[in-house]
């Protein structure tokens, strides 16, 4: 009987040390895996702060999408007014100054940020920033969700936000898309010197189609009878509606060979890591939305 439990208790311990050693290659199995993950997505850039005239936000004309890389670079665009902060391995964009969203929207310009990246000191990068053009997919622009700015004008003046009693129309905000989506983005990293690199992300609509609003009657926008009266004074047909309005955008920087197809991962835990790991730009535009007011006979003035 002691014998047998002798035989008993050298199975358990042989069992409990199996399990150790299964324990063990496991952990050094995922330890390793999580090393090489790392060393495979790990790229420590960091937005440069030593040269402000580096970071510009502009219009650009649009080119065909082989073009598109020599086109940037001659185009010297139209600067937009906009505040820039560096944070880190985030560019946050604000304030920028209103363009037309028909022309974004249509094709026929595109939105391009100049930026500058330095590596990170005291950190070690298994990835090194390559030259070249990255596609770094669709680019949404999501609404704020806050007020927007409106009026209505024409050769008799102007109506709208500020004028007491009219506030913001129902209809000026059925007017303004939730999202404006069908835009892609290109990272072209053109310059690398060192341990720095400059390039610009372009945003626009390489293959763009219509179908937004534009064109209005008066009588649906629920103004007040005597601006109607005002707006269609002296004989006039139509006015033009001005809407101002803000859009939030985030794209992460692809500046490596991995990244494109990093990017349509589509893991959670895959783009977390991209994200925290690669530098991105993000920010609001302000967009201005023209649409046709027609002056409905009902309002019109005898």
């Amino acid at each position: 009987m002691k014998g047998n439990n002798l035989i008993h208790n050298w199975i358990i311990l042989f069992v409990l040390g199996l399990s150790m050693c299964s324990l063990c290659i496991f952990y050094a199995t995922t330890v390793e895996a999580d090393t090489n993950l790392n060393k495979t997505n790990v790229i420590n850039y960091i937005f440069s702060e030593e040269n402000p005239d580096d970071f510009n936000i502009k219009l650009i004309s649009n080119a065909k999408d082989e073009d598109i890389i020599d086109h940037a670079k001659q185009d010297i665009g139209y600067p937009l007014e906009t505040y820039i902060e560096h944070n880190y391995k985030t560019l946050n964009i604000g304030g920028v100054e209103a363009f037309h969203l028909e022309d974004f929207n249509n094709g026929l310009v595109n939105l391009a940020i100049d930026y500058s990246l330095t590596k990170e000191k005291d950190r070690e990068s298994s990835e090194s920033a390559k030259a070249g053009i990255y596609d770094l997919g669709s680019i949404p622009f999501f609404y704020t969700g806050e007020n927007p700015y409106w009026r209505i004008v024409n050769h008799n003046g102007s109506w709208g936000i500020g004028i007491p009693d009219i506030g913001i129309p129902d209809k000026i905000l059925e007017l303004i898309p939730e999202n404006l989506t069908g835009f892609s983005g290109y990272n072209m990293v053109n310059s690398i010197n060192q341990d720095a690199v400059k390039g610009t992300v372009v945003i626009g609509k390489f293959s763009p189609h219509t179908g937004e609003i534009t064109e209005i009657k008066l009588s649906s926008l629920g103004l007040p009878q005597k601006i109607n009266q005002e707006l269609c004074a002296n004989g006039e047909k139509e006015s033009t509606l001005e809407i101002k309005t803000n859009y939030y955008f985030s794209v992460p920087l692809g500046i490596n060979e991995k990244t494109s197809n990093e990017m349509r991962i589509p893991t959670m835990a895959a783009n977390l890591q991209f994200l925290t790991n690669h530098p991105q730009i993000q920010g609001k535009i302000t967009v201005t939305i023209n649409i046709k007011v027609i002056h409905d006979t009902e309002n019109n003035i005898p």
